[in-house]
């Protein structure tokens, strides 16, 4: 029997990013895959101190290879849930803060699938928040 030869990977060097467990445990699925993703983009960008950043929205749609159109969405679901904070500013570039998952809309109060049609996600047979209320909440800090 020929031995695989590998080199497990170090997680202990600056080019990884930490992304919290109940994300991905009970928010994805409610967020969907574009969300996720941009989440993950944002965490990836993410201060390790102050937990913000500034990444343009063409340059995550870009390293994501969605649509712009499609970054901003996800980023008011995300904004929604209370997962984000935005500091909107004239033109591409806003402040992001990670909010720590403890004021994240409780799992109770969760909708399923926001983006219930799209065909990343199966039809669970459960309610779906058609039409968020997005301006309406804002995430303590």
């Amino acid at each position: 029997m020929k031995e695989i030869l590998f080199e497990k990977r170090n997680v202990y060097t600056n080019d990884h990013f930490v992304m919290d467990d109940v994300y991905i445990d009970h928010y994805a699925k409610v967020c969907g895959v574009y969300a996720t993703c941009v989440y993950m983009g944002l965490c990836r960008y993410a201060d390790r101190i102050t937990q913000s950043c500034s990444p343009r929205i063409s340059l995550l749609a870009d390293k994501l290879n969605i649509s712009t159109r499609q970054v901003i969405r996800v980023l008011k679901i995300l904004e929604y849930y209370n997962i984000i904070k935005i500091e909107r500013t004239p033109g591409d570039v806003n402040k992001y803060w990670l909010i720590d998952s403890k004021y994240w809309k409780p799992i109770e109060s969760l909708q399923q699938a926001v983006t219930k049609g799209h065909r990343c996600h199966r039809d669970t047979g459960t309610s779906v928040l058609q039409t968020p209320p997005y301006a309406s909440q804002t995430p303590p800090l």
